[in-house]
Order: C-alpha cells, then sequence, then structure tokens
C-alpha cells in the first residue's frame, strides 16, 4: 500500500495517544521521544482531531523532546502543521513551540499572542506573523500549516493561505531540545489541546489550498510485501530483509509468517532495494533469494 512520499522529509509525525489525564511520555513515529519535563502534560479525550485523544497544557506544564537536527532549517523549505485549541491566553505570547534560546541567538518558535495573532520569532530576529490580529480564536479547534517555500514563507489556517508580514531568513542553527509549550523553560506557557504534529525540512506538504488532514499519520513511504516458499513449496518462517541497491545500507526487517508464508515491510524510501529472504540454519543447504524491486 502506498505510503507518504514526503516521509523521508518529515523529522517529528506525532498523533498523541492515551488514556484521559495519563502523563504524557511517548515516542512520536520517527522515534522522537516526547517527555514531561514540568507540570503535568497529559493525554486528553476530551478533544481530538484524530484518534480519539490530543496532547493536553493546562498553562502551567510543558514538555521537552531531544535534539533533532531536522529542526534546524537554515535558509530552506519547512513547514510545521498541527491541529490546536486553546481555552485561554497567555500574556504578552502562548508559545506552542520551542527550538532556541535568546544568547547566543538560535534556533526558532511559534508564539499566539493574546488577540490570536500567530508568530514565527527566530531567534535573531527574523520572524514572519499574521496580519490578521484575530487569526486564532478560543475554544474552537484549528488546524495551521506555516514555513517556507521557494524563499517565501506562508500560512495557512484550516487550509486557506493569509496574509503575512515579515520573513525568518536563515536561521540560526539550535542544538538543544524542542519544547511543546512555552520557550526557554517556565515562559509563555500555553494552555490547551495540541493534536497531530508534524515537521519537515527540505520539503512542504501544502503549495495551495487544501482540507486539513484529520487521518492517522502514515509513517513509511512504501511497502513491500510478498510470500517466502521453500524448496517443496510449502509457506515457512524466513528472516527477510530490505537493503538500498544503491549504497547497500540495511533498511528494513522482518520475519514471514509460519502459517502463511507473508511478510510485509514498512519502508523509508521509495528508492531501488535488494529484498533477500533468508536460508534457515537447519536442513539442506539453499541459497538465499534476492529481489530486485522498487517500494510502492
Amino acid at each position: 500500500m502506498a505510503g507518504d512520499a514526503l516521509w523521508p522529509y518529515v523529522t517529528l509525525s506525532w498523533d498523541p495517544q492515551g488514556a484521559n489525564g495519563a502523563t504524557m511520555n511517548q515516542n512520536d513515529n520517527r522515534g522522537n521521544y516526547i517527555y514531561a519535563w514540568a507540570g503535568t502534560p497529559a493525554t486528553s479525550t476530551t478533544w481530538a482531531a484524530v484518534g480519539g485523544s490530543s496532547a493536553w497544557y493546562n498553562g502551567s506544564a510543558r514538555s521537552l523532546c531531544s535534539y533533532n537536527a531536522g529542526w534546524n532549517f537554515g535558509a530552506g523549505d519547512f513547514e510545521i502543521n498541527f491541529w490546536m485549541y486553546q481555552v485561554a491566553r497567555t500574556s504578552p505570547w502562548a508559545c506552542l513551540f520551542g527550538f532556541g534560546h535568546d544568547s547566543p541567538a538560535q534556533g526558532w518558535r511559534i508564539l499566539i499572542g493574546t488577540t490570536g495573532q500567530v508568530n514565527f520569532n527566530a531567534h535573531q530576529g527574523g520572524g514572519f506573523a499574521s496580519v490578521d490580529l484575530n487569526l486564532v480564536p478560543l475554544n474552537i479547534a484549528t488546524h495551521l500549516a506555516l514555513g517556507r517555500y521557494n524563499g517565501v514563507e506562508f500560512l495557512y489556517k484550516n487550509g486557506v493561505e493569509v496574509p503575512l508580514t515579515g520573513t525568518a531568513g536563515n536561521i540560526n542553527a539550535y542544538s538543544g531540545g524542542l519544547q511543546v509549550s512555552g520557550t526557554i523553560g517556565n515562559n509563555w506557557l500555553y494552555t490547551g489541546h495540541l493534536d497531530r504534529i508534524e515537521i519537515l525540512k527540505g520539503a512542504v506538504r501544502h503549495t495551495a489550498a487544501f482540507t486539513p488532514e484529520t487521518s492517522t499519520f502514515l509513517p513509511y513511504a512504501g511497502q513491500v510485501s510478498g510470500v517466502i516458499r521453500d524448496s517443496t513449496g510449502a509457506a515457512c518462517a524466513r528472516t527477510v530483509r530490505a537493503f538500498r541497491r544503491d549504497t547497500g545500507a540495511l533498511v528494513s526487517s522482518t520475519t514471514s509468517d509460519a502459517g502463511t508464508g507473508a511478510y510485509s515491510m514498512n519502508l523509508p524510501t521509495l528508492d531501488e532495494l535488494n529484498i533477500v529472504a533468508y536460508d534457515d540454519a537447519a536442513g539442506t543447504f539453499q541459497n538465499d533469494i534476492i529481489h530486485r524491486v522498487i517500494p510502492a
């Protein structure tokens, strides 16, 4: 089954899931670990854009996620998109995501003003903001997608592009963690829900008006599947591995089902691969089987 063609560019892919009120410590689809840093960030079933639960921040809670180089955008293309449901304002700003610090000036953050203005702030002084100072309402689900494409910043609210002022420029690289709710510690904490959070570096998902996504993420670019049989034609359990054909790097590994021989692998690339089905260690010696495939 076809996956997400942009998956190689996705650096954060998070559908917060869990029981209502559960302390939020979980991995996203990329293996980033988002954990409770202070207060009580929790999963909530009170509101969700997808999957039945969301991340809830009560105005004193914040999460942290360890450093990922995919959040340093420089002067290139990037996109951050997410659902939010803000229930109270923070003065002068509520910071949804903070990746950076002020001294030395590095990184970026996404802010919501006291009237609902959206601001992408690069710590070294650049940034862009919505012209509309009342863009994000309280107590209403809102989808935002913002970033830069071919050198031009953009912001979509609920799939509709909105006017901006300012430019982010070349964003100084940062080597710390991504803070969810607040910035540089206990500052400008957010009160509300967040859901279906995605960051891309080197590509963007939205370049024209769209319907905001409410499906779970597809955490792979493509799939390869098949059936493994032994020398008698019977279905069997065998180790199956996928290697990049250009570099030889191992991409994925699984074991076929002993009863049906079936296997399936979710893959992070659509590039050409060698699929190797290994002979078992016992019995008559047989050659391993290699297939040349392109994931789909």
